[in-house]
């Protein structure tokens, strides 16, 4: 590798050297919505495949780099093989072993894209709605939440996916019991306040058995 090709691979976390084609419009690559004009850029790049190395190792969350955008590379990770989309012919990974065909091609015919929506599922799965209510704000089939869930590592606000029809405004704040539980169910750290109703209830209930008033009774 020659002095100056040395000097570029270095520079390639702040894309501030000139031999590379991202430093003429370094915002190009983070804008999804360019993301075919990003990827086209980077298949002649001479550093492309340093470029894609230093992110898998640094596990970079942003951008596209190397050809490929951040999903794409979580998927490179776990061994997917990349492939030209049949569609657009850009390389990239696809999100099921027997697809020929990118994320973006990929869309609904209206040019929407499940995971474009990611961080509102994320949200939503958070606040305590299940698969169904998201899909039904969201307007997406209750299939591609799941899909997208798992693609992303989302967890369900259920164990089973479902549960019950209960909105947003009556999930239970932290500190109270209800809260405690939901932190378990989602193997999410326990806070003080929630213990602390876990351990009153716990000792109400071995009250109540043992037949002697409670701490609310008066």
């Amino acid at each position: 590798m020659t002095g100056s090709a040395v000097v570029a691979v270095a520079l390639i976390p702040s894309r501030r050297t000139a031999v590379l084609p991202c430093a003429a419009d370094p915002e190009l690559w983070y804008d999804g919505s360019r993301e075919a004009e990003a990827k086209a850029a980077c298949k002649g790049c001479p550093a492309r495949d340093n470029c894609l190395t230093l992110a898998l190792e640094a596990d970079e969350p942003w951008g596209l780099w190397g050809g490929y955008t951040e999903t794409e590379r979580q998927r490179l990770a776990t061994g997917r093989t990349p492939r030209a989309c049949r569609t657009c012919g850009l390389d990239c990974v696809p999100d099921r072993v027997d697809r020929a065909r990118c994320d973006r091609c990929t869309t609904d015919p209206d040019g929407r894209n499940i995971n474009d929506d990611r961080d509102a599922i994320a949200r939503m799965a958070a606040d305590g709605f299940t698969d169904r209510q998201i899909g039904e704000r969201l307007d997406w089939p209750i299939g591609k939440i799941k899909t997208c869930r798992e693609r992303h590592s989302i967890p369900s606000a259920w164990t089973n996916g479902g549960g019950r029809n209960r909105p947003a405004s009556d999930v239970k704040p932290c500190g109270t019991y209800a809260a405690y539980r939901r932190h378990k169910r989602r193997n999410e750290p326990v806070d003080e306040a929630c213990r602390v109703a876990h351990n009153n209830r716990s000792a109400d209930m071995r009250q109540a058995r043992a037949g002697a008033p409670t701490g609310d009774s008066q």
